[in-house]
């Protein structure tokens, strides 16, 4: 038996650093000239709505502060070490909200869908306020996730 496989390195001997290096991003930020809610999104909505958030959200500015998260792994043999950072600078913090040490076989299976599912988290946040990515955002978190899991199974293989 090797010696990865008696001792589970601790997750500071990772090397970890996705807000360091902003690789894997999905979020939203505002723009003051971005526009608010999809009129799809609102008719899905509506009767959920006062006519007060109706009209709120389909005219002005898109506000709903800045939201993303950073997800980071690192493999040291038969481990794999990732942890995800949140910041909102209009919420106000920087803060880890997920890590941990997977064994290789558990990180090919739990890791590939994690920037998803903080991408979805992001989502529900602007749906929450009344709005939704831009087009531009879509894209970028699109790209991310792929790079994720490209890079992913790149490393663990």
């Amino acid at each position: 038996m090797s010696r990865n496989v008696l001792f589970k390195p601790p997750l500071s001997s990772f090397k970890l650093d996705a807000y360091g290096h902003l690789s894997y991003v999905v979020g939203f930020n505002t723009d003051d000239d971005e526009e608010s809610v999809p009129e799809m999104l609102l008719l899905a909505k509506a009767d959920e709505m006062t006519d007060e958030e109706i009209e709120a959200a389909q005219v002005g500015p898109r506000d709903c502060g800045d939201w993303i998260a950073c997800v980071d792994f690192d493999r040291q043999g038969d481990y794999v070490g990732y942890h995800v950072v949140v910041n909102s600078d209009s919420g106000g913090f920087i803060d880890t909200l997920d890590q941990g040490v997977y064994m290789l076989e558990d990180a090919r299976k739990h890791l590939p869908g994690l920037l998803e599912t903080w991408d979805d988290v992001a989502s529900e946040h602007l749906v929450e306020a009344g709005h939704w990515y831009t087009p531009e955002e879509i894209e970028e978190n699109r790209r991310a996730i792929e790079r994720w899991k490209t890079a992913l199974k790149e490393a663990l293989a």
